[in-house]
């Protein structure tokens, strides 16, 4: 009997000795979950401002700044390191001329794990009228105008084409151009922005890795009702398809 209880007392001690080894592992083979910094950026105000150009002029813009941290995810006092943060884009702001100006904020920290993370947060300030609607039903006319700008070639009109809001100046095209590359396209869809009377496709890119922006203007508003009535981009390729070639001319009217 005397050996029986012996041979549980020791297997208890074993069993509890191997659960505290057990967990010292745990805790040692996940490196301090939860105590690796992180950074994170902190935008001081609205991430979208608008600027109506019709209020113009404006004084110099100033920019809000923004807080950088860093720390552990859910630590409540996490260290400020604003002083770190690198902001770009704040002097190219002119609220007297219409346009979309991103202004960016970056830290980037070395973790106890020897990696280097990068956070980056961007604030866009929007000068242009924002009563300005696009949506609705369109007639989209496109212009081949070749390889940097030479010849010409009407593909015609593709039909009835709907533009959709987006938010303030800012829409969804529905297509690029009739025939030619558009086939090519990852997103059949992009944004337009207007801002007064420029007219902006941001850029982006396509299934073969060339990148392509769009740049306009408005032609005509409705004199009572100020809306446009007649806007038109070209298309141009900024990467790996001769160099800012204008490949075709689109022209909205209604």
């Amino acid at each position: 009997m005397k050996n029986i209880i012996k041979i549980i007392t020791v297997l208890l001690i074993f069993s509890m000795t191997s659960c505290e080894l057990f967990d010292a592992q745990e805790d040692t083979l996940n490196p301090q979950v939860g105590l690796i910094d992180i950074p994170n950026i902190d935008i001081q105000g609205d991430a979208f401002l608008v600027f109506d150009i019709r209020l113009a002029p404006f004084p110099p813009y100033e920019d809000a700044g923004a807080k950088a941290y860093l720390g552990p995810i859910n630590v409540p006092s996490p260290k400020d390191v604003t002083s770190d943060m690198v902001v770009t884009g704040v002097e190219d702001v002119d609220t007297n001329s219409p346009g979309f100006y991103d202004i960016t904020y970056s830290i980037t920290n070395t973790n106890i794990l020897d990696q280097e993370v990068t956070s980056t947060a961007t604030r866009t300030v929007a000068v242009t009228n924002p009563d300005d609607d696009l949506s609705g039903n369109w007639t989209l006319v496109t212009e081949n105008a070749g390889w940097n700008g030479t010849g010409t070639n009407t593909n015609g009109d593709p039909g009835p084409q709907v533009i959709t809001q987006l938010g303030i100046a800012r829409f969804r095209i529905p297509s690029y151009f009739n025939g030619g590359l558009a086939s090519n396209i990852l997103d059949r869809s992009v944004e337009l922005r207007i801002a007064g009377d420029l007219i902006i496709v941001p850029e982006h890119g396509s299934q073969f890795g060339i990148n392509w922006t769009g740049i306009g203007a408005v032609v005509s508003r409705d004199p009572v009702t100020d809306q446009v009535t007649e806007f038109y981009f070209d298309w141009r390729s900024t990467t790996g398809f001769n160099g800012n070639a204008i490949m075709a001319r689109n022209t909205y009217s209604r």
